[in-house]
């Protein structure tokens, strides 16, 4: 005979896991929505980033950059809150992997940090360390479709017998970027810059879909059969990058010539290339 306490107990206890279980999946679901709602985007030269796949930035290195010179290329973003409500507790890191691309400490006074913010509305922190360094910014608030612009550097040439000045491929120098907000979840973005040789933004282009990217096809060819090539140019989807030609400054820091971005405005363009050609099956 069944006891009739026990099995109210035990119809409490199913009640109340299944009354937990329906209220845990409501709040997930209105926590997911909150953070749907409340989450930062990072741009570079007005372009919004994609944070599933890393970004190729070519930059030109302008026409007075010398063997002996060092160069800075720019390092800026725009960080915007695309949802209805404030975010607060904005916090941007740039995670530099050599400690070679590290602006200099004694560089950082010539170069603005804050990109169009006032020293109240960031806080900046420099952290270097025996195998890289990291750039830090901290941003109190950011309200509704709005957007904020920090400026930054990396170096992408100097002096360094294991890296030849500006050879036929790019000189490459890749970062992390981590953007979070009280509230939100992390986001780690990509970004391999590349250095070029060529004076101008016309010319970086004509350079990129006229050179760069044909050679890249023709190197990447042996590694599909011809009916995995012939997928691939039916079905593969196209490429981004972003280009950039900067405006550069110079100071002199003892016997060496230091190119820095002129301003914190970028004139970046998206080019788009297709890596699979017929011409190649």
């Amino acid at each position: 005979m069944i006891n009739k306490k026990k099995a109210g107990k035990v119809v409490k206890w199913v009640l109340a896991l299944v009354f937990t279980t329906i209220a845990g999946l409501f709040l997930t679901d209105k926590y997911n929505d909150y953070v749907h709602d409340t989450e930062v985007v990072l741009s570079y030269g007005g372009h919004a980033l994609d944070e599933d796949k890393p970004v190729d930035i070519y930059v030109a290195a302008g026409s007075a950059v010398t063997e002996r010179d060092t160069l800075l290329v720019p390092v800026n973003f725009s960080v915007m809150n695309p949802g209805d409500k404030p975010l607060s507790d904005i916090r941007i890191t740039s995670h530099y992997n050599d400690k070679a691309l590290c602006p200099p400490e004694s560089i950082l006074n010539f170069v603005s940090m804050r990109g169009n913010l006032i020293k109240g509305d960031v806080v900046f922190e420099p952290r270097y360390y025996n195998d890289g360094c990291e750039m830090a910014f901290a941003l109190k608030a950011l309200n509704p479709e709005k957007e904020m612009s920090l400026s930054g550097a990396l170096v992408a040439k100097h002096v360094r017998p294991e890296h030849p000045y500006l050879g036929e491929l790019p000189y490459t120098g890749e970062i992390t970027v981590d953007v979070e907000a009280s509230g939100t979840k992390r986001k780690s973005y990509h970004l391999k810059f590349h250095l070029v040789s060529r004076t101008d933004g016309n010319g970086l282009l004509s350079w990129y879909l006229n050179e760069y990217t044909k050679e890249k096809a023709i190197r990447e060819r042996p590694d599909y059969s011809y009916v995995q090539y012939l997928w691939k140019v039916i079905f593969g989807r196209s490429m981004t990058s972003i280009l950039v030609a900067p405006a550069y400054a110079s100071l002199t820091q003892g016997n060496t010539t230091v190119w820095l971005p002129k301003d914190n405005h970028l004139d970046a363009k998206i080019a788009a290339y297709s890596p699979y050609s017929w011409s190649l099956l």
